[in-house]
């Protein structure tokens, strides 16, 4: 007699068993983390961190060119005096200065 109610109960629990996986793996497809919905959220956010990194990166080799015009082996002299006149206010009486917003390339060098 036992044997059978055991026979009985076994189906039972597998399906219950089963049916709370199936119901918990729904739930999460729809309202987790990672789900369904925001895979094209997730897709968008990817795809702006990237152009930023290109931006980041074109950046970085505009300014390691400008680095290198400043450096003691190649110095460039308009480069040394754009600075002076910018930063330091250093201009010579008998000239004009006129103040313009500065242009940086997008692909980063001049």
């Amino acid at each position: 007699m036992i044997d059978i109610k055991k026979k009985k109960f076994k189906p039972i629990v597998h399906f219950f068993l089963i049916s709370i996986i199936i119901i918990f793996f729904s739930i999460n497809l729809f309202t987790g983390e990672r789900n369904f919905f925001k895979r094209d959220f997730l897709d968008l956010e990817i795809r702006l961190a990237s152009e930023k990194l290109t931006d980041l990166e074109n950046k970085n080799l505009y300014l390691s060119h400008k680095i290198k015009l400043l450096n003691s082996e190649n110095v460039d002299s308009d480069l040394i005096s754009e600075y002076a006149r910018k930063f330091l206010g250093l201009y010579n009486k008998n000239e004009i200065l006129i103040l313009l917003e500065q242009f940086e390339p997008e692909n980063g060098l001049n």
